[in-house]
């Protein structure tokens, strides 16, 4: 008797170790994911930090161009945005809009086709889908200078 009621208790707490010894194991890799996406971020924002030092070291005297500049500098500010893990609000992706298909179309830097061939997307709608990280990669592939 003692037999029947030990077996099954004995398989009980093996499954019960088991799934605690899993649990702590996907715990443990979801932390180091979430540090080395951290890391990841903090690299992009010391990448898009370098961009916004280079054009106001080479541009900031440029007056031909200033509000060009000063609209990619506040460009540059959002994406830091973005690589601080935080959401974009809609005014801040209408800014952008605005900024890469008016003012860099306008300015006859790129035509409006080949910036949705650089964001790898068919519509302006599309421009802000995907991931944090695909939609900082977007961008960059814009406003790198």
């Amino acid at each position: 008797m003692k037999r029947k009621i030990l077996l099954p208790l004995t398989a009980i707490a093996v499954c019960g170790l088991s799934f605690i010894y899993l649990f702590k194991l996907v715990e443990q890799k979801n932390q180091k994911i979430k540090a080395a996406e951290a890391e990841v971020f903090r690299l992009w924002d010391e990448k898009i930090a370098d961009y916004q030092f280079k054009v106001n070291v080479n541009y900031r005297d440029s007056e031909f161009m200033k509000s060009f500049f000063d609209s990619l500098m506040v460009s540059y500010d959002k994406l830091r945005v973005i690589s601080s893990q935080k959401d974009l609000a809609e005014a801040d992706k209408n800014y952008l809009r605005s900024f890469i298909f008016k003012q860099m179309a306008a300015k006859g830097f790129i035509s409006k086709a080949e910036i949705l061939q650089r964001l790898k997307v068919k519509s302006v709608a599309q421009m802000f889908e995907g991931t944090k990280l695909e939609l900082l990669q977007r961008l960059e592939s814009i406003l790198s200078p």
